[in-house]
């Protein structure tokens, strides 16, 4: 009641259809890892780019 009376239906919706996916996988471990990875290699490209 409250996300739609803020219009976050559609967020709400999303979060979810994403907590019941990550639910069934049993070893969460190698997204975590990708997700560091590509997240230190973003920064690092932002940085970079902040330097020139």
């Amino acid at each position: 009641m409250a996300a739609s009376m803020v219009g976050a239906t559609s967020l709400m919706k999303t979060m979810e259809a994403g907590y019941e996916l990550s639910s069934k996988i049993k070893d969460l471990d190698p997204f975590i890892d990708a997700f560091l990875d590509r997240e230190i290699r973003l920064i690092a490209t932002l940085e970079k780019a902040a330097r020139l």
